[in-house]
């Protein structure tokens, strides 16, 4: 069964833009779950990619998932993302 590339793509503009309505607590949830999503995923998907790719090693890959999903996730917690993010006063 072929992919409707018409109907997917309709679907991700309007799930970006219900996305960009957000507030920020419902932001942060939904980065978090990514995160943890991905970060528990860590040695399933690192060993899937080496399965499917027949590229590099799971050890390394599994590190590589660690870094895109805890440390990201660290790096940007705390970042006001939704609504007002700065304010220049002067």
């Amino acid at each position: 069964m072929p992919l409707d590339i018409t109907k997917i793509m309709k679907q991700a503009t309007r799930a970006a833009r219900d996305y960009a309505r957000l507030d920020q607590q419902a932001t942060d949830r939904i980065v978090k779950a990514v995160y943890e999503a991905g970060f528990d995923a860590r040695v399933k998907l690192a060993e899937m990619a080496v399965k499917e790719t027949r590229l590099g090693v799971v050890a390394d890959k599994v590190i590589k998932n660690v870094v895109a999903t805890w440390l990201v996730y660290e790096d940007i917690k705390d970042l006001r993302t939704a609504g007002v993010i700065t304010e220049d006063h002067d």
